[in-house]
């Protein structure tokens, strides 16, 4: 099914004029997605689906790249926002809801007893790594992870470095996860690292305890522990990857789902650490908004009392086991791996490498099903239904096929009706 994307097309030669990229965000940008096939505008969104400017309906599995949690456009986190703007947004003092939100972190997050708001995910990381730096008066930083655009410290190893400057590229120096040895290696060999930051999942499992042997090491030599649950919290569980493999860190950056959509990352901690943050420069206007902080006590309410996780968990290991039993029927070689909460599929080519061309057909042919994949991870969240699940599984089916035929013939390129999707970025370069 073509589908019809004029109005998505015109507003892109409009978006090219006075937007560069045509986006903020780099992973929305048409670039990403197959071009010339996939909608390049949203107009509106309700619980698992979103709509573009066309009118296309599509069940969406990338969450707004992962900060809807609960569904779009949900009602009673609508009608907290509603009620708080009746008030206002921002005032020219803090407001209760700062305190209340604080209150409210360090109830649900193991062990930490202060929180501090900002906007982004990427903000918080920065903030929460300026903090350990702070602390240890060491600059150097031991880092693992998906990667992201956490500012200038990370950006540098990534092959969207230009601006940055060069001498940052020698403060960071990559560990490998489940590798224990690797990370002492690192500490033992630059006494400047104060700072070890690292996602406690994306999709390997932590094995042999080894986020515990992480913080040892750490704390063995005096750096801080700083945990990146960008995307991990309030997915994992609602204290993040943290409650769910029983670590905390001793500082931790969150974002993304905390307030299924509107705009608010925290960095939280015990408090002989966040206290840091009276010294440190880290202030920012919008961080005490009301709207979000509202959101933000309506989508833990939710969480706690609909057993949103567990829903979650549920769609995902149905979606897996389905996908598993479809791929090995038609005996096609496309992998997946992860959590319940953030799945990934791999498209290996010949080689065994993951190929971003057979992707690119993979997403072509369930766009034009209604199904809306992407690069990145599938994300469920409390709205997807068994209706959603049934639909997709049979738009995968379909499309593993049309896979099979054209790897068999060696034709995944004519097979594709618009460009190849292009990789946002690399690291460490």
């Amino acid at each position: 099914m073509k589908l019809e994307l004029k109005k998505s097309s015109d507003l892109l030669l409009r978006a090219k004029k006075v937007l560069p990229a045509q986006t903020h965000t780099f992973s929305k940008g048409y670039k990403s997605f197959v071009e010339g096939v996939y909608p390049i505008f949203a107009q509106r969104a309700k619980g698992s689906h979103f709509t573009d400017v066309d009118g296309n309906d599509f069940i969406d599995y990338m969450a707004a790249l992962g900060p809807i949690i609960l569904g779009y456009s949900y009602d009673s986190v609508n009608n907290a926002i509603k009620e708080q703007l009746k008030d206002g947004s921002i005032f020219s003092l803090p407001h209760p809801l700062e305190v209340e939100a604080a209150e409210l972190m360090s109830e649900i997050i193991p062990g930490h007893d202060m929180a501090k708001f900002t906007k982004t995910g990427s903000d918080a990381v920065t903030a929460a790594v300026r903090g350990a730096k702070a602390i240890t008066g060491k600059d150097n930083v031991a880092y693992w992870g998906g990667g992201g655009v956490w500012h200038d410290w990370f950006t540098i190893i990534t092959s969207r470095n230009k601006g940055v400057p060069k001498s940052l590229r020698n403060m960071i120096k990559m560990f490998e996860y489940n590798k224990i040895e690797s990370l002492k290696k690192i500490l033992d060999e630059d006494k400047e690292i104060g700072t070890v930051c690292m996602e406690p999942m994306t999709f390997e499992t932590p094995v042999n305890n080894f986020l515990e042997d992480v913080k040892r090491v750490t704390h063995d030599h005096d750096a801080i522990l700083v945990f990146d649950e960008v995307q991990t919290g309030f997915r994992w569980a609602l204290g993040g990857a943290q409650e769910y493999f029983g670590v905390q860190a001793d500082i931790s950056a969150w974002g993304k789902a905390m307030a299924n959509g509107m705009p608010l990352g925290a960095i939280s901690g015990k408090s002989e650490f966040m206290k840091v943050f009276d010294e440190i420069f880290y202030s920012t206007t919008f961080g005490g908004e009301t709207l979000s902080l509202a959101a933000f006590k309506a989508t833990v309410k939710e969480i706690q009392e609909k057993k949103v996780i567990k829903h979650i968990f549920e769609m995902g290991t149905k979606f897996s086991d389905g996908f598993k039993k479809i791929v090995k029927e038609n005996e096609a070689n496309i992998t997946i791996e992860g959590f319940p909460c953030k799945i990934k599929l791999g498209f290996p080519d010949k080689d065994g490498n993951d190929s971003l061309l057979i992707r690119s057909l993979f997403c072509q042919e369930n766009i034009e099903r209604g199904i809306f994949f992407w690069q990145g991870p599938v994300f469920h969240g409390y709205s997807h239904s068994d209706e959603d699940l049934k639909k997709t599984l049979n738009s995968v089916e379909e499309s593993i096929k049309v896979i099979k035929k054209a790897t068999q013939h060696e034709t995944i390129d004519k097979m594709l009706r618009g460009k190849p999707m292009n990789q946002v970025l690399t690291f460490p370069v």
